[in-house]
Protein backbone atom coordinates (compact mmCIF):
# COMPACT_ATOMS: atom_id res chain seq x y z
CA UNK A 1 0.00 0.00 0.00
CA UNK A 2 1.16 3.52 -1.32
CA UNK A 3 0.99 6.12 1.04
CA UNK A 4 0.71 10.37 -0.10
CA UNK A 5 0.03 13.30 1.79
CA UNK A 6 -3.22 14.77 -0.20
CA UNK A 7 -5.45 13.81 -2.77
CA UNK A 8 -3.93 15.80 -5.36
CA UNK A 9 -0.50 13.35 -4.82
CA UNK A 10 -2.55 10.23 -4.31
CA UNK A 11 -4.09 10.82 -8.08
CA UNK A 12 -0.70 11.74 -9.90
CA UNK A 13 0.88 8.92 -8.06
CA UNK A 14 -1.92 6.29 -9.15
CA UNK A 15 -1.34 7.09 -12.85
CA UNK A 16 2.13 7.44 -12.43
CA UNK A 17 2.01 2.92 -11.22
CA UNK A 18 -0.31 3.08 -14.09
CA UNK A 19 1.81 3.59 -16.24
CA UNK A 20 4.61 1.72 -14.91
CA UNK A 21 2.61 -1.51 -13.85
CA UNK A 22 -0.63 -1.29 -15.63
CA UNK A 23 -1.71 -4.66 -17.79
CA UNK A 24 -3.80 -4.39 -21.19
CA UNK A 25 -7.77 -5.16 -20.25
CA UNK A 26 -10.71 -4.48 -22.62
CA UNK A 27 -13.98 -4.54 -20.54
CA UNK A 28 -16.66 -3.95 -23.35
CA UNK A 29 -14.38 -4.13 -25.79
CA UNK A 30 -12.52 -0.62 -24.23
CA UNK A 31 -9.00 -0.48 -24.27
CA UNK A 32 -7.77 0.40 -20.52
CA UNK A 33 -4.60 0.09 -18.32
CA UNK A 34 -5.38 -1.71 -15.05
CA UNK A 35 -3.87 -2.17 -11.65
CA UNK A 36 -5.98 -5.10 -9.88
CA UNK A 37 -6.05 -4.36 -5.69
CA UNK A 38 -5.06 -1.13 -6.16
CA UNK A 39 -5.13 0.31 -2.67
CA UNK A 40 -3.62 3.98 -1.26
CA UNK A 41 -3.75 5.80 1.93
CA UNK A 42 -3.99 9.76 2.28
CA UNK A 43 -2.48 11.67 5.76
CA UNK A 44 -4.00 14.92 5.14
CA UNK A 45 -7.27 14.25 3.50
CA UNK A 46 -8.71 17.61 4.22
CA UNK A 47 -6.69 19.20 1.12
CA UNK A 48 -9.79 18.62 -1.49
CA UNK A 49 -10.02 21.06 -3.44
CA UNK A 50 -8.12 19.34 -5.79
CA UNK A 51 -6.03 21.51 -9.15
CA UNK A 52 -4.36 19.51 -11.78
CA UNK A 53 -2.29 20.57 -14.62
CA UNK A 54 -3.63 19.21 -17.77
CA UNK A 55 -6.60 18.11 -16.31
CA UNK A 56 -9.70 20.53 -16.31
CA UNK A 57 -11.86 19.65 -13.25
CA UNK A 58 -15.34 20.77 -13.43
CA UNK A 59 -15.79 21.68 -9.30
CA UNK A 60 -19.11 21.38 -10.13
CA UNK A 61 -19.64 17.41 -10.36
CA UNK A 62 -17.71 17.40 -6.87
CA UNK A 63 -19.81 19.97 -5.31
CA UNK A 64 -23.19 18.03 -6.61
CA UNK A 65 -21.76 14.62 -5.64
CA UNK A 66 -20.56 15.76 -2.52
CA UNK A 67 -23.45 17.58 -1.14
CA UNK A 68 -26.55 14.84 -2.55
CA UNK A 69 -23.98 12.24 -0.87
CA UNK A 70 -23.80 14.14 2.88
CA UNK A 71 -27.62 14.94 2.13
CA UNK A 72 -28.74 11.93 1.67
CA UNK A 73 -30.63 12.49 -1.25
CA UNK A 74 -30.71 12.56 -5.28
CA UNK A 75 -32.14 15.27 -7.07
CA UNK A 76 -31.29 14.24 -10.87
CA UNK A 77 -31.97 17.50 -12.72
CA UNK A 78 -29.77 19.62 -10.12
CA UNK A 79 -26.93 17.13 -12.30
CA UNK A 80 -28.30 17.06 -15.59
CA UNK A 81 -29.02 20.62 -15.89
CA UNK A 82 -25.47 21.69 -15.22
CA UNK A 83 -23.30 18.94 -16.84
CA UNK A 84 -25.33 17.61 -19.76
CA UNK A 85 -23.29 15.00 -20.55
CA UNK A 86 -24.55 12.91 -17.30
CA UNK A 87 -28.58 12.58 -19.16
CA UNK A 88 -26.51 9.55 -20.72
CA UNK A 89 -26.22 7.57 -16.76
CA UNK A 90 -30.00 8.28 -16.33
CA UNK A 91 -32.98 5.92 -16.56
CA UNK A 92 -36.00 7.74 -17.17
CA UNK A 93 -34.61 10.94 -15.45
CA UNK A 94 -33.74 8.85 -12.45
CA UNK A 95 -29.72 7.87 -11.74
CA UNK A 96 -30.40 4.56 -10.50
CA UNK A 97 -27.37 4.15 -8.00
CA UNK A 98 -27.46 7.57 -6.78
CA UNK A 99 -25.47 7.20 -3.45
CA UNK A 100 -27.43 10.07 -1.67
CA UNK A 101 -30.29 7.98 -1.94
CA UNK A 102 -28.76 4.50 -1.07
CA UNK A 103 -27.66 5.86 2.41
CA UNK A 104 -30.81 7.79 3.20
CA UNK A 105 -31.45 7.75 6.56
CA UNK A 106 -28.30 5.59 7.75
CA UNK A 107 -26.13 8.13 8.62
CA UNK A 108 -27.83 8.82 12.13
CA UNK A 109 -27.37 4.73 12.67
CA UNK A 110 -24.02 5.55 11.99
CA UNK A 111 -23.17 8.23 14.72
CA UNK A 112 -25.51 6.02 16.93
CA UNK A 113 -23.37 3.13 16.36
CA UNK A 114 -19.51 5.00 17.14
CA UNK A 115 -21.54 7.43 19.99
CA UNK A 116 -22.38 3.58 21.56
CA UNK A 117 -18.78 2.39 20.74
CA UNK A 118 -16.33 4.90 19.51
CA UNK A 119 -14.18 1.63 18.76
CA UNK A 120 -16.91 -0.04 16.82
CA UNK A 121 -15.38 -1.60 13.64
CA UNK A 122 -19.73 -2.13 12.43
CA UNK A 123 -19.76 1.58 11.59
CA UNK A 124 -20.11 0.58 7.59
CA UNK A 125 -22.51 2.53 4.84
CA UNK A 126 -23.57 -0.23 1.76
CA UNK A 127 -23.63 1.11 -1.83
CA UNK A 128 -23.62 -1.97 -4.23
CA UNK A 129 -26.40 -3.94 -3.93
CA UNK A 130 -26.20 -7.22 -5.57
CA UNK A 131 -30.19 -7.73 -4.89
CA UNK A 132 -30.74 -4.91 -7.26
CA UNK A 133 -27.54 -4.30 -9.11
CA UNK A 134 -25.72 -7.41 -10.12
CA UNK A 135 -26.14 -8.56 -13.86
CA UNK A 136 -28.72 -5.59 -13.82
CA UNK A 137 -29.77 -3.78 -17.54
CA UNK A 138 -28.99 -0.47 -15.68
CA UNK A 139 -26.95 2.94 -16.96
CA UNK A 140 -25.87 3.68 -13.32
CA UNK A 141 -24.43 0.65 -11.50
CA UNK A 142 -22.00 2.14 -8.30
CA UNK A 143 -18.80 1.56 -8.47
CA UNK A 144 -18.78 1.80 -4.81
CA UNK A 145 -19.10 -1.10 -2.49
CA UNK A 146 -18.93 -0.02 0.98
CA UNK A 147 -17.72 2.89 2.99
CA UNK A 148 -16.14 2.32 6.38
CA UNK A 149 -15.50 4.49 9.43
CA UNK A 150 -13.27 4.04 12.46
CA UNK A 151 -12.11 6.15 15.24
CA UNK A 152 -8.81 5.53 16.93
CA UNK A 153 -6.88 8.24 19.10
CA UNK A 154 -9.75 10.94 18.60
CA UNK A 155 -9.18 11.08 14.93
CA UNK A 156 -11.93 9.47 12.57
CA UNK A 157 -10.34 7.77 9.84
CA UNK A 158 -12.16 6.55 6.66
CA UNK A 159 -11.74 3.84 4.31
CA UNK A 160 -13.92 3.32 0.77
CA UNK A 161 -13.81 0.33 -1.06
CA UNK A 162 -14.32 0.21 -4.97
CA UNK A 163 -15.20 -2.33 -7.44
CA UNK A 164 -14.17 -0.06 -10.29
CA UNK A 165 -11.94 3.17 -10.79
CA UNK A 166 -11.36 5.47 -13.66
CA UNK A 167 -8.38 7.89 -12.25
CA UNK A 168 -8.70 10.04 -15.11
CA UNK A 169 -12.89 10.06 -15.48
CA UNK A 170 -13.66 9.50 -11.90
CA UNK A 171 -11.39 9.61 -9.09
CA UNK A 172 -10.86 13.19 -8.96
CA UNK A 173 -14.58 13.84 -7.89
CA UNK A 174 -15.00 10.43 -5.98
CA UNK A 175 -12.38 11.72 -3.61
CA UNK A 176 -13.96 14.99 -2.54
CA UNK A 177 -17.20 14.10 -1.89
CA UNK A 178 -16.25 10.95 -0.07
CA UNK A 179 -13.79 12.90 1.97
CA UNK A 180 -16.22 15.28 2.66
CA UNK A 181 -18.59 12.71 4.13
CA UNK A 182 -15.93 11.92 5.77
CA UNK A 183 -15.08 15.77 7.42
CA UNK A 184 -19.11 15.47 8.43
CA UNK A 185 -19.07 12.62 10.13
CA UNK A 186 -15.99 14.43 11.86
CA UNK A 187 -17.83 17.20 12.46
CA UNK A 188 -20.58 15.39 14.49
CA UNK A 189 -18.29 14.09 17.12
CA UNK A 190 -15.87 17.90 16.71
CA UNK A 191 -13.16 15.61 15.95
CA UNK A 192 -10.35 15.74 13.27
CA UNK A 193 -9.90 13.98 10.48
CA UNK A 194 -7.55 10.95 10.61
CA UNK A 195 -6.68 8.88 7.11
CA UNK A 196 -8.11 8.40 4.00
CA UNK A 197 -7.39 4.78 2.56
CA UNK A 198 -8.78 3.95 -0.85
CA UNK A 199 -9.24 0.20 -2.02
CA UNK A 200 -10.34 -0.49 -5.85
CA UNK A 201 -10.84 -3.76 -7.40
CA UNK A 202 -9.74 -2.68 -10.87
CA UNK A 203 -8.02 1.07 -10.72
CA UNK A 204 -8.34 1.75 -14.98
CA UNK A 205 -7.36 4.49 -17.36
CA UNK A 206 -8.70 4.13 -20.81
CA UNK A 207 -6.17 4.39 -23.19
CA UNK A 208 -7.46 7.16 -25.07
CA UNK A 209 -7.01 9.53 -22.17
CA UNK A 210 -3.66 7.81 -21.71
CA UNK A 211 -1.34 10.16 -22.99
CA UNK A 212 -2.94 13.47 -21.69
CA UNK A 213 -3.08 11.83 -17.78
CA UNK A 214 0.82 10.75 -17.90
CA UNK A 215 1.44 14.65 -18.45
CA UNK A 216 -0.63 15.90 -15.55
CA UNK A 217 1.02 16.80 -12.44
CA UNK A 218 -0.43 18.54 -9.39
CA UNK A 219 -0.99 22.16 -8.81
CA UNK A 220 -3.12 22.04 -5.19
CA UNK A 221 -1.60 24.45 -3.28
CA UNK A 222 -4.65 24.68 0.21
CA UNK A 223 -3.48 22.71 2.93
CA UNK A 224 -6.03 22.02 6.02
CA UNK A 225 -5.14 21.99 9.84
CA UNK A 226 -8.82 20.93 10.98
CA UNK A 227 -11.94 19.61 9.56
CA UNK A 228 -13.86 20.99 6.50
CA UNK A 229 -16.89 20.95 8.68
CA UNK A 230 -17.71 22.93 11.28
CA UNK A 231 -18.65 21.21 14.33
CA UNK A 232 -22.79 19.82 14.19
CA UNK A 233 -24.88 16.96 14.45
CA UNK A 234 -24.66 15.11 11.59
CA UNK A 235 -28.36 15.78 10.77
CA UNK A 236 -27.87 19.08 10.71
CA UNK A 237 -24.88 19.15 8.39
CA UNK A 238 -27.00 16.84 5.80
CA UNK A 239 -30.01 19.85 5.74
CA UNK A 240 -27.44 22.35 5.37
CA UNK A 241 -26.30 20.72 2.39
CA UNK A 242 -29.82 19.87 0.95
CA UNK A 243 -30.53 23.66 1.14
CA UNK A 244 -27.35 24.60 -0.22
CA UNK A 245 -28.48 21.87 -3.29
CA UNK A 246 -31.30 23.74 -3.72
CA UNK A 247 -29.94 26.92 -4.17
CA UNK A 248 -31.27 28.21 -0.18
CA UNK A 249 -29.29 30.16 1.66
CA UNK A 250 -27.79 29.01 5.17
CA UNK A 251 -27.02 30.34 8.28
CA UNK A 252 -23.14 31.60 9.30
CA UNK A 253 -21.88 28.85 6.69
CA UNK A 254 -18.64 27.70 6.47
CA UNK A 255 -15.76 27.98 4.21
CA UNK A 256 -16.42 24.14 3.11
CA UNK A 257 -20.41 25.18 2.45
CA UNK A 258 -19.58 28.63 1.00
CA UNK A 259 -17.17 26.60 -1.71
CA UNK A 260 -19.20 23.90 -2.52
CA UNK A 261 -22.29 26.88 -2.95
CA UNK A 262 -20.25 28.51 -5.32
CA UNK A 263 -19.44 25.90 -7.65
CA UNK A 264 -22.89 25.50 -8.66
CA UNK A 265 -23.38 29.28 -8.90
Amino acid sequence: MTTYETPGEAIIGTINDLYLHGTKSSPRGQETRELLNHQFTITYPASIRIDLYGRNLNHAISALEALQLVGQISIPEAVTDRVNAFNNYTDRGVFHGAYGNRINGRLDDLVKLLEHDRDSRQAVLTIYNSATDLNRDKRDIPCTIALQYMIRDNKLHARTVMRSNDVWLGLPYDLVQFITLQSAIAAHFGIALGTYTHTVGSMHLYEHNFEQAVECSDISQLRYTSYLFDDRPINETSERCRRILLGHPVVAADDHETWLAKQLA
